[in-house]
């Protein structure tokens, strides 16, 4: 009976320790878990240096090397989960960052609209530089941060020669339709209601294209008196390199003054052409 007692008593010994165990490492496990799933939340904020945005508050042409050239702007764009930031108001903040100082170079104040889970501010960078780029909450705490370096900017002469040595003789039209390579129905202006904001853009040239990538990208002025500050969309085509025009059609969403420019897949400005949709 007593060696019987004891092998007893031993057996609930290691179950009663097996079990506490068990119990500790399942605790941990649950503490681990809690915490990565806290840390996947508090890093759902995102911020992007880009070229634009779309309606839904995604970037377009994510700036990825963190370089532009002085003279350009970029969008900032902040994205979050809904209700993430508790605070309707928060601050966005640039400073130029030197060898023994950061300086406040701008900053600006931004309400968030209920239900929004995205910000995007558009802002041109004149000076060349180092650049860290954040949001504060109210209380000045920062939520999120960014670098961006402002480069020296081609020169306007050396910039002129390449667009010329390149398509000198190329031609944009805003038009109705093509038909056996040739435009028909022309706009000096397009006219939103009659056309729902549908036309056809069409680039030919002289000689073939020599390439096989282009990238259209579209701005609009947000007033009469800016410059083309608003960006609204990006397209890439395959091309023959010995095509000599090439078409698509393009849907304007609003009235108002449009520029589109032309690159070739090495990112160099062959053409750029301006239309205005009217009412």
């Amino acid at each position: 009976m007593p060696a019987s007692f004891s092998l007893c008593s031993l057996s609930i010994f290691f179950l009663f320790l097996f079990r506490n165990l068990f119990s500790n490492k399942l605790k941990y496990i649950k503490t681990i878990s809690l915490l990565f799933l806290f840390s996947i939340q508090t890093l759902s904020q995102q911020l992007f240096i880009c070229k634009g945005y779309t309606t839904e508050g995604e970037p377009i042409d994510p700036i990825l090397n963190k370089k532009i050239k002085a003279g350009q702007s970029a969008t900032i764009l902040l994205t979050f989960k809904k209700n993430e930031i508790t605070d309707n108001i928060i601050f966005l903040y640039i400073d130029k960052i030197t060898s023994d100082k950061s300086e406040n170079y701008f900053s600006q104040l931004t309400r968030i609209g209920q239900n929004k889970k995205w910000i995007a501010y558009s802002f041109k960078f004149e000076d060349e530089g180092k650049y860290e780029i954040y949001y504060t909450d109210f209380n000045r705490r920062k939520l999120i941060s960014a670098s961006l370096i402002v480069e020296t900017p081609i020169s306007k002469l050396e910039h002129k020669s390449s667009e010329k040595d390149i398509f000198p003789n190329a031609q944009v039209f805003f038009c109705e339709r093509i038909l056996n390579h040739k435009p028909y129905g022309v706009y000096g202006t397009i006219p939103f209601r009659n056309t729902n904001g549908d036309a056809y853009v069409y680039l030919v040239n002289r000689n073939p294209f020599g390439f096989e990538i282009m990238t259209v990208k579209v701005w609009r002025r947000k007033t009469p008196i800016s410059n083309y500050d608003e960006f609204v969309d990006s397209k890439k085509f395959e091309i023959k390199p010995n095509w000599k025009d090439t078409y698509f059609k393009y849907r304007f969403s609003k009235t108002g003054e449009y520029m589109f420019s032309f690159f070739n897949e090495k990112e160099i400005l062959i053409k750029t052409a301006y239309i205005t949709v009217t009412n």
